[in-house]
């Protein structure tokens, strides 16, 4: 996205939560956010956009399940789940970790 503006990213980054289902959609929104909560200006903005509780939403446990069947079946789409995953995880600690 060649967008810099943290908010308008960060409200496309709860619409694409919202619907999307995993695979590389779920990979590039997890990118994005990891991107914007690097930098701490950004913390309060995804708290107030409710990204956290999204956050914690997609990585439920049935998408840990469904990320564990992906790997017992060597399916493809098992990489870009993990690693979204992953920057998910990197983004809510990023925006929890504050001194406010």
């Amino acid at each position: 996205l060649e967008v810099k503006e943290p908010i308008l990213l960060a409200k496309l980054a709860r619409i694409i939560l919202k619907v999307t289902k995993g695979g590389p959609n779920l990979l590039s929104v997890s990118k994005l956010l990891f991107r914007l909560s690097k930098a701490q200006t950004n913390d309060k903005l995804l708290r107030d956009e409710g990204l956290c509780e999204q956050i914690l939403g997609a990585m439920s446990s049935q998408r840990l399940e469904s990320v564990l069947g992906y790997v017992v079946k060597g399916a493809e789409q098992c990489e870009a789940e993990l690693d979204a995953i992953v920057f998910l995880s990197g983004s809510l600690k990023n925006c929890t970790t504050d001194n406010e």
